[in-house]
């Protein structure tokens, strides 16, 4: 299960409601819970914390390294320095109340530090007990390859569904290297890619009505939550719904089944608010879709205009 913070203004989700959609997504047999301590300028963590106190066997998996310098307006920047990750990942450990994080990424590798320096603090981290994982989110091929010199890298988070698909797309290698993709890579090293908004931010259900997003929410200002870009893309979602109609099942449902399906590499952490939609999320990892509904959501056409 996904967490982000872009979806509301501050102040405008119940705290207490919140609390409870983690630990009821728990009860229903969710165990992986994915924050960051950006969100929400580290409250995130503290409602992931305090909802799952008592709950030993969750997985809970975070990040650091993007700095949040004001929420309204939204200002961030970058900071993979030593000092920084050491003080973000002991911080994130307070607010999650745990005296150890089962899966800790970089949330975005910091241009102005080479990478094996960024991954060399999670690994020390890591050899202290703090971290048991290391992760590294939107990375390029080559960034994992440095991150790989350091540490095993257990997981890469990237934005994956079927209306953005650049983590399946060879990246341009070194002259006599082979050309992979992040999930070539993956699936050559032993890692997990973890698909962040598995739904396309909520359009791949085929049910969001974009006239009552909350003020503040970020979808408001992408380029494909235009209605010109939603009506061009909708022929995605009505491929999905006919797969899905066919089955009997929720049109979420093959969009999560479609990357599960991808590899054995794949994992996929979507967002929910209601319990019904959680267990929905958790059932399409029951679903096998054949390679002929495979072959027909991976053929469809690239979506229209870009995703930030």
């Amino acid at each position: 299960m996904g967490f982000s913070w872009g979806y509301s203004r501050p102040g405008q989700l119940d705290d207490g409601q919140s609390a409870e959609t983690i630990r009821r997504a728990y009860e229903a047999g969710v165990r992986h819970f994915d924050t960051s301590d950006m969100y929400a300028a580290g409250h995130n963590e503290e409602l992931v914390g305090r909802a799952l106190v008592g709950c030993p066997d969750a997985f809970v998996a975070s990040k650091g390294g993007i700095v949040v310098d004001s929420v309204e307006p939204l200002s961030m920047h970058v900071d993979g320095t030593r000092a920084h990750l050491t003080d973000a990942l002991e911080q994130s450990l307070r607010r999650l109340n745990r005296d150890h994080i089962d899966l800790y990424y970089l949330h975005r590798l910091d241009s102005e530090v080479p990478v094996q320096e960024q991954v060399q603090v999670l690994a020390e981290a890591q050899q202290a007990g703090k971290i048991r994982h290391i992760g590294v989110s939107e990375a390029t091929v080559e960034q994992l390859a440095a991150a790989a010199e350091v540490a095993q890298i257990a997981a890469v988070q990237s934005e994956l569904s079927v209306w953005t698909r650049d983590p399946l797309k060879p990246q341009e290698a070194k002259e006599g290297a082979e050309p992979l993709s992040v999930l070539d890579w993956c699936e050559k090293h032993g890692a997990t890619l973890v698909a962040f908004s598995p739904l396309g931010r909520g359009y791949l259900t085929g049910k969001l009505d974009t006239s009552k997003l909350m003020e503040g929410d970020f979808r408001t200002w992408m380029p494909r939550f235009t209605p010109d870009a939603q009506e061009r893309n909708a022929q995605i979602v009505e491929a999905l719904e006919r797969i899905a109609n066919q089955r009997g099942v929720a049109t979420s449902q093959i969009a999560l089944a479609w990357v599960l399906g991808l590899s054995q590499s794949t994992a996929v952490i979507p967002g929910s608010r209601s319990l019904s939609h959680i267990e929905s999320n958790r059932d399409a990892g029951t679903i096998r879709l054949t390679s002929e509904e495979m072959e027909t959501i991976t053929s469809l056409p690239e979506p229209v205009e870009s995703r930030y």
